[in-house]
């Protein structure tokens, strides 16, 4: 009898520990599976779980990284989240998100969980999210102050507690400052963690999340040394070399929130906001701001988002942030694909790592990776480069720039150069558009996205030099691809190669491909075909469905994953797909009627 009850006790000891192992589980995991996160504020253990979950769950599509520790020990976790996340694909440019770096603003906190979970889910089924994530590396960090998060509380709509970190120190007035040097407040580990992570990635473009007001702010925050004593009471902007472009940014995210646009006043008193965005000097000037650091020592946009009147607000009120802001978060990562990337290299075709580029007439410019890799927002419009590294000479160039990206590619040679002379050596050219992503959905889920905008282009410029002009040994060629349908017989579509050239597959003139939607492989597209006998082939890739009917659109040696414009209001079909053929320099844009 004794004997049985002793087993029986210790039966019930490994029951009872597994249960209590399960309570404490359920303490720091959420209730729900990590794609579908709970709109509750994540405390730190719990925050990391979710993490650490998306990261195994997705391992070929995220990287899970720390880059330092806070005051009292806790991880400033990073989420990379691309198509390739082991790999650096050349000129995949780097963006970030940051949030919570002030304690008592978690919204954008929750937000990037939520995002997180929106970009995994999306993959593969969303055509801009698969699109972002094929083209771009996302880094996504949800609080750059978890130690003033964990000391600030629900429900406080003002105030300062859990503001700093557990120094007490305002991360955002940290930073160096271009008008007044270093910080007062010796610099916080936080802050020099972020500092290093600029310096070690090359970021183009980045976003920073705060609380307490509905605007979308950009550099300068801070005001010149020789300012009038009354500039900040008349509200005059501090004005950047690159104001169209942060201007251009911050419209990008305002227009496309819900309600930041309309100039909504979060209380009494509070200045207007014309278009839901602002100058930061003209809100209120501060010393130290991470945007203006971004901007002059790491080369990189970055804007200040606000985007809770009330700082802390209730956890109930998260689906309605989430559902007013998804749309601008996903738009603005996108903003990354405009103006002019490319690589400086030497004659031998060499990187040329940390060499300077710059655009005339703005005073910051930016510096080569160690693959020679630059990357530079700019409007449409025509601007001067200007390339220099140390040992060789300067070059200055103008670029077109239009909507998308241009690819400018410079090669600077050897400072004992004698005779120099601008040439430009043949490179192909290659483009696309991108799905913009569909109408803000009106419920806190996201209901997925349309192909109906533009995605932006891209165009590989010649590669510029200064050395003394070679022999051009053969003629370019220009191929001229076509996409003609008969409007009374929709299913028909005919592809046609043509060449100009006489001496370049001089024995093929013309080559067509018809095929009808019955003639579509299991995932929408026409299979491969040759071109020529014995040549590579096409793949005909990237299917838009316009009026019920399938357009596929050549690319050889290149990834599927660039669409054309389809204009259903023009109803026509704006045909760019460049195809990099040898000796190829240029390309011939159609408009043909559907």
């Amino acid at each position: 009898m004794g004997r049985t009850k002793y087993r029986q006790k210790m039966a019930f000891k490994p029951l009872l520990h597994v249960m209590l192992v399960s309570v404490a589980v359920s303490l720091v995991l959420p209730a729900t599976s990590a794609l579908n996160i709970d709109f509750v504020y994540h405390h730190f253990p719990q925050m990391t779980a979710i993490l650490r979950q998306l990261s195994n769950e997705y391992p070929e599509l995220t990287k899970l990284y720390s880059i330092g520790k806070s005051v009292q020990g806790r991880d400033l976790w990073v989420m990379l989240v691309t198509s390739d996340p082991n790999e650096e694909p050349l000129l995949k440019p780097n963006v970030k998100y940051v949030a919570n770096m002030h304690g008592n603003e978690p919204v954008g906190r929750e937000l990037m969980l939520h995002l997180l979970s929106l970009l995994l889910d999306g993959y593969g089924k969303d055509n801009y999210i698969t699109w972002l994530l094929d083209n771009t590396r996302i880094h996504i960090m949800p609080s750059m102050n978890p130690d003033g998060f964990e000391a600030s509380s629900e429900g406080e709509c003002s105030g300062v507690q859990g503001r700093g970190n557990a120094n007490s120190a305002d991360l955002n007035r940290n930073f160096p400052d271009f008008f007044a040097g270093p910080p007062k407040v010796g610099i916080q580990p936080e802050t020099r963690a972020v500092m290093d992570w600029i310096r070690q990635k090359q970021f183009v473009l980045s976003g920073n999340f705060h609380g307490g007001a509905l605007v979308a702010s950009y550099p300068f925050d801070n005001i010149p040394a020789n300012s009038p004593k009354n500039f900040r009471k008349f509200g005059s902007p501090s004005v950047t070399p690159d104001d169209d472009v942060f201007r251009h940014l911050a419209e990008t995210y305002s227009f496309n929130h819900k309600t930041m646009y309309l100039d909504h006043s979060c209380r009494d008193g509070s200045p207007p906001f014309p278009n839901g965005t602002t100058n930061g000097a003209a809100w209120y000037s501060l010393i130290g701001g991470m945007q203006d650091y971004n901007y002059v020592w790491g080369s990189c946009m970055e804007i200040t988002l606000e985007i809770s009147c009330c700082k802390y607000p209730k956890s109930f009120q998260l689906p309605q942030f989430w559902s007013d802001n998804q749309k601008a978060i996903l738009q603005y990562l996108g903003e990354v694909h405009q103006g002019v990337w490319g690589r400086i290299t030497d004659q031998n075709n060499n990187p040329i790592h940390n060499a300077t580029i710059k655009v005339k007439g703005r005073e910051f410019g930016s510096r080569t990776t160690y693959r020679g890799e630059y990357w530079r927002i700019l409007r449409p419009g025509t601007y001067t480069l200007q390339a220099e590294a140390r040992g060789y000479d300067p070059v200055e160039l103008n670029v077109q720039i239009s909507k998308g990206v241009t690819v400018q590619n410079i090669t600077l040679y050897p400072q004992s150069s004698t005779y120099y002379e601008p040439r430009s050596d043949p490179t192909f050219q290659k483009g696309g558009l991108v799905p913009s992503i569909s109408p803000v959905p009106n419920a806190a889920s996201y209901t997925g996205t349309t192909v109906k905008g533009l995605w932006p282009t891209y165009t590989v410029n010649e590669t510029f030099t200064t050395v003394a002009p070679l022999t051009v040994t053969n003629e370019t060629d220009m191929f001229d691809v076509e996409i003609f349908n008969d409007v009374s017989n929709t299913s028909m579509i005919d592809l046609v190669l043509t060449t100009n050239s006489t001496d370049f597959y001089s024995e093929v003139e013309t080559v067509a491909f018809n095929g009808t939607n019955d003639a579509l492989t299991s995932d929408g597209c026409f299979p491969d075909f040759d071109v020529i006998h014995n040549q590579p082939k096409f793949r005909l890739c990237e299917c838009v469905e316009v009026w019920n009917m399938k357009f596929s659109f050549a690319s050889l040696h290149q990834p599927c994953n660039l669409l054309t414009e389809v204009s259903e209001t023009q109803r026509s079909c704006d045909i760019s797909a460049w195809i990099p053929l040898p000796n190829i320099a240029s390309i011939h844009r159609l408009q043909s009627t559907i």
